[in-house]
């Protein structure tokens, strides 16, 4: 008696854990971002000191309406870009259109993500800057 107990035990205990690692299903988001990237990065080049930027098209393709409620640039280098013309609040619509200002202090490749979050989830840009 005293093993069908512990091996009840151990049935329950495993039966619990198990529901608690369900798999994760890959959600594609509906919203997404209209510039092009080569290796997961998009690449800007500018002297250092001076600005060059780009806009950027978030594009809502749900059937709900969804607006920003974040914004952060996230890196080792995340004080030579900017985002401009974008702010929380903003609905996100086909045509919502912000710029991304990369101004490098120094020389060398510059890599951060932006990470802009909405009532539907995040979306995530990962750009690169080459300061020449």
């Amino acid at each position: 008696m005293k093993y069908f107990k512990l091996s009840f035990l151990l049935l329950f205990t495993l039966i619990t854990f198990t529901s608690c690692f369900e798999v994760e299903e890959n959600i594609l988001s509906c919203v997404d971002v209209d510039i092009a990237f080569e290796n997961d990065y998009y690449k800007l080049e500018a002297e250092v000191y001076s600005s060059k930027y780009i806009e950027v098209n978030i594009i809502n393709e749900c059937d709900l309406d969804t607006r920003v409620t974040g914004i952060k640039v996230e890196g080792q280098h995340r004080e030579d870009f900017q985002v401009k013309g974008l702010s929380i609040g903003t609905n996100i619509t086909t045509a919502t259109y912000f710029d991304v200002v990369f101004t490098p202090t120094h020389i060398g490749t510059r890599n951060v993500i932006i990470v802009i979050k909405h009532e539907l989830g995040e979306l995530v840009i990962n750009l690169s800057g080459e300061g020449i």
